[in-house]
């Protein structure tokens, strides 16, 4: 359950920064809950890969690693999904958006 929620705050923030950002195309609400759920299930396997190094290289670098792990997943996620476009100059910035309001959606909700 936890996963779906935390999914369902995920897919509101691609929304958010698609409609703020012109570099990400987004087709559907559909697309972005489907997209969420790959970037969730990427954050995932590479907290689990790394045995949890992640965890200790966000905490050293207050978090930035987050940004490059969430571009990486949106990189990933952009290669699978057709609905979902997001082009190669704007894919940091959009980490760090999707990141910010994904953490600031997570701590109103």
């Amino acid at each position: 359950m936890n996963f779906l929620y935390s999914s369902l705050i995920l897919t509101v923030a691609i929304l958010i920064v698609s409609h703020l950002m012109d570099g990400i195309r987004i087709k559907s609400f559909l697309t972005a809950f489907l997209v969420a759920l790959a970037l969730g299930f990427i954050q995932t396997a590479v907290t689990l890969i790394t045995c949890g190094l992640s965890e200790v290289l966000k905490a050293l670098t207050f978090g930035l690693a987050a940004f490059f792990i969430n571009a990486f997943g949106l990189f990933l996620v952009d290669q699978f999904f057709e609905d979902f476009e997001i082009q190669r100059d704007s894919l940091l910035k959009a980490a760090i958006a999707v990141t910010l309001v994904n953490f600031g959606l997570q701590i109103i909700f």
